[in-house]
Parts: C-alpha cells; sequence; structure tokens
C-alpha cells in the first residue's frame, strides 16, 4: 500500500499548477492566480504500478467536502454536490477496479463547501484490493476495541457513581472523560461509529467529534481535581466550563465556516488547559500526594500527543490523530488509580463500619452500665423510703444509708459532667487548702455500706494527722471516689490501703504529697491497662462501671497540674497515685467540709441467722455486690418470715446453696468476680426452676437482657429501682408456686396408689429414691443411685409415704430448650395422655373450650390445634394462655395427669409470668 502524499496537478477555472497533498487551500496561489478557500480544485495524478492481474483499491479519506474519484476516466465513486442524492457521506471510501495498463490516472474533484479552507488534509492510499481490506477490517477492529473499552469503563464508572448515591464525583467525571474519548475516537480514522449508523441513514456530522475535545478536557480537569484538590484551583477549571459551554452551543448554532474558527480559539484554550493540569499534577507529585507522580508521567505523554495533534491540524493537514491514543493511555491508567483509591475507599469504609459497630456496643455498654449505676443506687433510696415498720434505731441507719448512697450518686453524676466539660471548656478548679484526714474518713464511711458483707477492708494510712494538701476540695473527692470505686468493684477480698505520703525526693517549695489507693485485687496486664485509661471502656474483668473514671480523673489531675500514674501487677493487685503540692494548715474550713456530717461508725447489720451456714428451715438468698442493696432487699423481704441471707461473693453463695438449697435467690446480673448470667447458667444445670426459684433484680433493663435471663432458666426478672412492695408480691409468688409444686405432690400421694407412683417414676429417667427413715436405699433407679451421691440435701423433693418410707426426687438432667419448644412439649405431652386414657385429638380440642373444630372434606379436624402441636408450624406470635388452659383442663380430667405435664406446666408458666414475649418468634 502506498499514500499518494506529494504533488498534484492541480486545476481551479482557468488557474492551473501544482498543489500539496496533504494540504489546503485558502487564497492559495495557484500558478498566477489565488484559489479562494470557497473553490473548487481538479486533482490529478499519474500512477506508475507496472502490469497487474490483481484488483486495486484506492482509499479516499474523509475531506469533509463534496468529492469525486476518477480512475483512467471511469467515476468510481462521488459524494455531497457531485453526487445524485446530494448526501454528503463523511467516512472514508474505498473503490476498487482492475488496471488497463502499467499506468492509472488517478481524478478527483474536491468542492470547499463548509470550512475555511479546502483541499485534501490526508493523501489517498492506493494497493492491492486484498491487503487494502485487510487493512482496513484491522483497523476498524483495533479502534472498535479501543472505543468500546473506553464505553465500557464510562459505563461503570458511572453505575459505581449512582450506586453510591452521587457521593464521590471523581467517577462521574471519569465517566465522562471516557464517553468523550470513546465517541471523538469512533468518529476518525476508519470511523466505524459512522459505517454502523449508516443503515439508518444516520451521519454524525463533524460537530460532534469536535465538541468531544472540550467535553474530554473538561472531565479530566475535574477528576484530577477531585484527586488532589490542594492543588488545583477553582479559577482555570471555572475558565474551563465556560469555554466549553461556549463551545457546545456554537456547535449546535453555528455554521461550519464560523464554527471552524471557533475550533481553533478552542484548540489553543485546550492546549493552555492541558498544560495547566500537568503542572497542578506536578505539584501534587512534589507534595507526595498519592499517585500523583505516575499520574505526572501519563499527563506528560497526553500533553505530547495533544501537542502534536493541534500544530498538524493549524498545517491544515490530517496524518492521524495520536491525542486520543494518549487519552486512552492515560484512561487507563486513570482507572488503575481509581480502583487502587476505590479499594482504599472501600477498606476505610469497611474500618468505619468496623469501628461504628465497635462505637455502637461500646454505647450500648456504656448507656447500660450507666443505668446499673444510676439505678442500683436509687434502689436502696425508694426501697429504704418506702419502709413503714421501722425502730427508731432502723430509722436512723436507714436514713444515714440514704444519705450515702445520694452522695454516691451525686459523685457519679459530676463525673457524667465532667465528660462534657473535658470536650468543650476544660475542668476548671479552685484549689485551697484541703484536710487529707477528713476527705479520707469520709469516702471510708461512704464505702462501708458496699463492703459490709465482704472480707474486704479500707485502711487509712497518713503519716501526720493534720495533713493538708493544695487542691479543689470537689474535684479531689471525686478522683478519690473514683479510684476507691474502682479497687471495692475489683477487689472481692483483702485490704484496700487509701494513703498519702510525703514526697521527700521532690525539692519544691512547701514540699508535695503523694496520694493514693493500693488494693490487693487481681491487678492488670499492659492490656487492661490500656484499655482502663480509655474513655468508656475497662478492663476485661469489668462486668460493671460507667468506664469514666480513670479519664476523667486524669482530667482533673491535669487541671491542678498533676497526672495519674498506675503501676499494677497480675495477681498481686494495683496502684494509682498521684502528687499534689503540700499546704499549710489554714484556720478558715472550706465550703466542703461544712457541708460534711461529722464521720460516724458503721452501724452492724442485724442478723437472725449464721451467715456462715445456712438455717434448718427455708431461707432467702440475697446475692448481689452492692453492701447497700443487700441490706435494703433483707429489710424488705422481711414481712415474708423467711430467714434472709445475704451474699457479696459468688464462691460463697455456691457454697451456701450446695450446703442447702434456699427457697427463693435474688441474684444481681452485674458483679466484679462473674456475670449472673454466668451464675444463672451454672445453677439451672444443678438445680430446677421448681427446686432453685431465681428472681433476677438488675439494673440492666434491656429486653435482650431479660430474655437471656429467662432462656437460662431464671423464674421471674425485676428492674432495679422497683417498688418494695413489687418486690415483696413477686418473692412470696415464687415461694408460692414452689410450695404448690411440693403440695400437688403431696395431694397426689394421699389420693393415688403410692406404689403405683413408685413403680412409674422408676421406670422414668428421672432419679428417684425410696428410703427409710435413716436414709438407707430401698427402692432406686440407676439415676437415683447416682444422685444419691451427691447428697440427700440436693433432692427437690423429699416427701413421706406410707410405711415410714421416704420418697426423693431430684430434676431430671435435661437439655436446655427455648420457651418455644417447651410450648410444643407441652401441647404434645396433653394430647399423648388424653389419647391414652382413650379420647382423640379433635375431642381434646372441642371439650377443652379453646379450639374450634372444622370439616376437611368428610373429616373433621382443628387445623389451628394441629399447628400447635409442630414447631415448625407454630405461629409467630402463638397463645400461650390456649395452650396452658388445654394443659390444665387434661389436669383436672384424668385421674394421674403425669408427672412429665406438671413439670412442663410449671416452666411454660413460670416463663409466661416472667415475660410473655420470649414466646414470640425472632
Amino acid at each position: 500500500m502506498t499514500a499518494l502524499a506529494g504533488q498534484w496537478c492541480a486545476q481551479s477555472g482557468d488557474a492551473s499548477g501544482q498543489l500539496n497533498v496533504p494540504g489546503t487551500w485558502h487564497n492559495t496561489r495557484l500558478a498566477e492566480a489565488r484559489v479562494p478557500g470557497d473553490a473548487e480544485v481538479h486533482y490529478r495524478l499519474t500512477v506508475n504500478h507496472g502490469e497487474l492481474d490483481r484488483a486495486l483499491a484506492i482509499r479516499l479519506p474523509r475531506p469533509y467536502d463534496s468529492y469525486r474519484l476518477r480512475v483512467n476516466g471511469r467515476e468510481l465513486l462521488a459524494t455531497g454536490r457531485y453526487s445524485a442524492s446530494g448526501h454528503d457521506e463523511c467516512y472514508p471510501h474505498y473503490a476498487q477496479f482492475y488496471a488497463s495498463g502499467d499506468q492509472s490516472l488517478i481524478e478527483v474533484d474536491v468542492a470547499n463547501q463548509q470550512f475555511i479552507a479546502g483541499g485534501m488534509r490526508s493523501p489517498p492510499i492506493l494497493g492491492l484490493a486484498d491487503d487494502m481490506y485487510e487493512w482496513r477490517a484491522r483497523e476498524l477492529a483495533i479502534e472498535g476495541f479501543q472505543s468500546g473499552l473506553l464505553v465500557l469503563m464510562a459505563f461503570i464508572q458511572l453505575g459505581q457513581f449512582a450506586a453510591a448515591r452521587r457521593v464521590y464525583a471523581a467517577q462521574l467525571f471519569f465517566g465522562l472523560t471516557c464517553l468523550s474519548v470513546a465517541v471523538f475516537s469512533s468518529l476518525g480514522g476508519e470511523q466505524w461509529l459512522s459505517l454502523l449508523l449508516a443503515p439508518w441513514h444516520l451521519a454524525p456530522d463533524l460537530h460532534l467529534r469536535w465538541a468531544m475535545i472540550p467535553l474530554a478536557i473538561l472531565g479530566l480537569s475535574e477528576f484530577s481535581a477531585q484527586l488532589f484538590p490542594d492543588e488545583f484551583h477553582r479559577r482555570p477549571r471555572q475558565y474551563w466550563r465556560a469555554i466549553t459551554v461556549v463551545f457546545l452551543l456554537g456547535s449546535l448554532l453555528l455554521p461550519s465556516r464560523p464554527l471552524a474558527v471557533l475550533f481553533w480559539a478552542m484548540e489553543s484554550a485546550a492546549l493552555l488547559m492541558s498544560g495547566y493540569i500537568l503542572f497542578a499534577t506536578f505539584r501534587a507529585a512534589r507534595q507526595r500526594r498519592p499517585g500523583a507522580l505516575s499520574l505526572t508521567a501519563v499527563y506528560g505523554i497526553l500533553f505530547i500527543t495533544v501537542m502534536r495533534d493541534i500544530v498538524v491540524d493549524f498545517q491544515g493537514q490530517y496524518l492521524g490523530n495520536l491525542g486520543p491514543t494518549g487519552m486512552v493511555v492515560c484512561l487507563v491508567w486513570q482507572g488503575l488509580l481509581l480502583a487502587r483509591h476505590n479499594a482504599r475507599a472501600h477498606k476505610r469504609s469497611m474500618e468505619l463500619v468496623q469501628q461504628l459497630e465497635q462505637a455502637e456496643a461500646v454505647k450500648d455498654e456504656f448507656l447500660a452500665n450507666t443505668s446499673h449505676e444510676l439505678r442500683t443506687p436509687l434502689q436502696t433510696i425508694i426501697g429504704l423510703a418506702g419502709l413503714d415498720s421501722q425502730t427508731q434505731d432502723q430509722r436512723g441507719r436507714n436514713a444515714g444509708l440514704i444519705g450515702d448512697t445520694a452522695r454516691r450518686l451525686a459523685l457519679l453524676v459530676d463525673d457524667l459532667m465532667d465528660l462534657t466539660r473535658m470536650r468543650h471548656q476544660g475542668i476548671q478548679v479552685q484549689p485551697m487548702a484541703v484536710s487529707l484526714r477528713g476527705e479520707f474518713e469520709t469516702l471510708q464511711q461512704l464505702f462501708s455500706p458496699v463492703i459490709r458483707h465482704r472480707d474486704l477492708e479500707i485502711r487509712l494510712a497518713l503519716p501526720a494527722e493534720d495533713l493538708y494538701v493544695m487542691a479543689d476540695p470537689k474535684r479531689l473527692r471525686q478522683v478519690l471516689y473514683n479510684l476507691l470505686g474502682n479497687a471495692v468493684k475489683f477487689t472481692p477480698a483483702g485490704e484496700i490501703c487509701l494513703y498519702a505520703e510525703v514526697q521527700t525526693e521532690v525539692q519544691t517549695p512547701g514540699g508535695e504529697l503523694r496520694i493514693g489507693v493500693r488494693d490487693t485485687g487481681p491487678g492488670m496486664d499492659s492490656k487492661q491497662l490500656r484499655l482502663a485509661r480509655q474513655r468508656y471502656q475497662q478492663g476485661e474483668l469489668a462486668s460493671e462501671g460507667v468506664g469514666l473514671g480513670l479519664p476523667i480523673s486524669h482530667g482533673i489531675l491535669h487541671a491542678h497540674g498533676s497526672a495519674l500514674e498506675i503501676d499494677s501487677t497480675p495477681g498481686k493487685g494495683t496502684d494509682c497515685h498521684f502528687a499534689l503540692p503540700q499546704a499549710t494548715a489554714s484556720p478558715s474550713v472550706s465550703p466542703m467540709e461544712n457541708a460534711i456530717p461529722a464521720p460516724r461508725p458503721a452501724p452492724a447489720i442485724e442478723q437472725t441467722v449464721d451467715q456462715s451456714s445456712p438455717p434448718d428451715e427455708d431461707y432467702i438468698l440475697v446475692l448481689d455486690d452492692d453492701g447497700c442493696i443487700l441490706e435494703t432487699v433483707a429489710q424488705l423481704l422481711a414481712p415474708l418470715e423467711h430467714p434472709v441471707l445475704t451474699e457479696s461473693r459468688i464462691d460463697h453463695a455456691l457454697s451456701l446453696i450446695d450446703s442447702r438449697v434456699p427457697a427463693l435467690l435474688i441474684l444481681d446480673l452485674m458483679m466484679p468476680e462473674a456475670s449472673g448470667f454466668e451464675v444463672l447458667e451454672l445453677l439451672r444445670q444443678r438445680y430446677s426452676a421448681t427446686h432453685l426459684p431465681i428472681l433476677v433484680l438488675s439494673a440492666r433493663q434491656a429486653e435482650s437482657d431479660q430474655q437471656r435471663a429467662l432462656l437460662l432458666g431464671a423464674n421471674d426478672f425485676l428492674v432495679k429501682p422497683c417498688e418494695p412492695l413489687e418486690l415483696c408480691n413477686r418473692a412470696a409468688g415464687q415461694l408460692a408456686l414452689r410450695d404448690n409444686y411440693r403440695r400437688r405432690w403431696m395431694r397426689r400421694l394421699e389420693q393415688q396408689e403410692q406404689d403405683q407412683i413408685i413403680s412409674e417414676l422408676l421406670n422414668s429417667e428421672r432419679p428417684v429414691v425410696v428410703s427409710n427413715t435413716h436414709g438407707e436405699q430401698l427402692l432406686s433407679n440407676e439415676a437415683g443411685r447416682l444422685a444419691m451421691n451427691e447428697g440427700i440435701e440436693q433432692a427437690e423433693l423429699n416427701l413421706p409415704l406410707q410405711g415410714q418410707r421416704r420418697l426423693l426426687l431430684w430434676p431430671e438432667k435435661s437439655a436446655q430448650h427455648s420457651p418455644r419448644d417447651l410450648l410444643v412439649a407441652l401441647l404434645q405431652e396433653a394430647i399423648k395422655l388424653w389419647e391414652d386414657a382413650g379420647h382423640s385429638r379433635l375431642h381434646l380440642a372441642e371439650h377443652s373450650g379453646q379450639w374450634r373444630g372444622q370439616l376437611d372434606g368428610s373429616t373433621a379436624r382443628s387445623r389451628t390445634f394441629d399447628r400447635y402441636t409442630a414447631l415448625s408450624s407454630l405461629p409467630k406470635r402463638p397463645n400461650v394462655d390456649r395452650v396452658i388452659s388445654t394443659a390444665r383442663f387434661v389436669e383436672q380430667h384424668l385421674n394421674a395427669p403425669g408427672i412429665e405435664l406438671q413439670n412442663l406446666l410449671e416452666r411454660v408458666e413460670a416463663l409466661r409470668t416472667a415475660n410473655p414475649r420470649v414466646f414470640i418468634e425472632g
């Protein structure tokens, strides 16, 4: 293939001469005359190609004018004013012919109808037809792939922009750039887009191709500005937006020749804007922005290719555009850069989501712990204030407890208020001379009710009685309260020392005092120390507290010019201390000292039972780590006429339960040693709900906590603070249910044949032993023999039989079942017993009065009743009362309703009484 470039014979009117191809004319001299831009020129060239027996083809590139081609005097193609239709066909044409000799005369007539200058901007190409068409197919494939790739990239980025709810604008501008370059490329070279639209008589005009240039540069500049906003100034981008709008309007409204003048001006501005983009990206690279250095190199290549195309265009030639190729390279690299940016953004967003989830969990835990810390003191205040029958001594002691609890509550509120102050204006202090002895004794008094039930002592260590420190008295008490509260919370037994030491190694006027709290608790490792210093965070052993004590204490001490230091060794204890300047004794008394009552010794609790061992009669056990709560609940339960034992340590409470199972356990969920949920789960593995009723009394009010406690086997749940009467009634109700369970068994033994009942029990999986009055086994099953080894005290029931015998029953060791499982099991057991008695299922449904039967074809059935007999078909919101009433109906109408039915019925009723929502699915 040969490009027919060079000198062609040309004739325009009477003037003849030679013109360059490629080249244009605009007042160009031809011989002695000038050829105007709107002239008509006849080109002629003789080509020596030798003798050929194969077809030749000539490619005539698009001149965007009217033209006609003749070879050896034969017209091969015509367009525009030379064609019969008069249509402009703006894509390259291929014409095939056979040479009649070794030469061919090629003639081209060109008429400029649109532009300032006419001519042939690209030389015709001559070659063998097979080679020409193969080359054409290859060029079309390359151009189509290039444009298709850009369109695909555009739609991916625009789709991501739309899917992201138009948040990241870089994807929008990148997609705009890809689309503009794709359209520009498809209208250059072989113009595959024009060929594709030709069957529908659609011919994209040159105006469309020109309009893509400012759009592509607009997208490129805005995309780069999104990546490097500090380096791309707003003013140049505003100028280019205005230029783009003007040129787009010109493309729609102006004819071709005025638009060509505007196009030249736009090309000059485009060259300047491309240089600015390169310069701004280079500045970003100097600032070490991510991806800026590689993008600068790519933009440099693009700038060179665009500048070359503009210079060639100014010369009136079309030698193929390198700008689209440079733009494709640039866009591919931008795509990779954007993909990396998106990957980093996705990773960052996932990390943020994880952080938000963690923050949400911390917030929920913070609110739950704050609720606990506020509600627990309120329970003491409400409970003791609501007591009617009090002796004079009790009234005085309770008034002291209410006062101490209110002061603890006020200090907690101060912590919450300081949280806001620390974030905004900071903590303000008013230092004055403060007596450490008075402060220490006041704090010892505040915490004495809390630790009264523990083997724990708060000891004061002062080198002198008249020791003063320069500090804000209110803030000093707040710091010491937080440090002492943490020590009390995490030290189950041992000693806590509240101390002050003179710093002899510090040489300051007046000297310094080292003040701190030292405990013998579990201590903390480095990870727990780091968590403890963070706001809203606690050590791994923490199950209560707000998580603000140490951070707020640090902020208060920072306002005093001091700092909190923590020395801790796992297994040995923790020492939290700080330094403040020592002050001389002041004759004036601080306002805080006037407001503090004289320290009084903590009164002893009146106990009617020995705490070290359980009484011989049924008793109530209260397990809580707060001594004020223990004393309050003990007084509130006094009307129940059961001995009340109080315990603050879990291990001691479990020992008491193992020695003799209490008639009722009142359990707190948030304790320092272990979670109340763990205690509840452990107890339910040993004792059934009827053997050991458990009433949870906790400040955790979330429904999820209540459901979890009930699913683990709690009989009832009360939220602190509760009314004294409600607590007393709930406790009395659980005691009554336990007594009713025992009375039902006694009544059954009296009304039925005892040997038949014993035989039925021995054949069941429940541990059963029949013994004499001396505890010797007479009859038992295998499970009963194993249970007997654990002790008679662990038996759920110990009932008298005829012939001086005793019936010992232990709870059946069964897997944990959900409330919905128990509901279905209850109805299935009722149906089984009813059918064993010779009745039908439908008979039970109709006569119980709870279900309606209907005809299904020729068969009577109750569809709703059937749905309750399987977990898969059980309604999401089942009617629990219907099932209970049906079971009660079976129990009342059968002589021997069965032990399993009674057990299931009691468990379902207990769950329904505590929280009916546990039966709802999801």
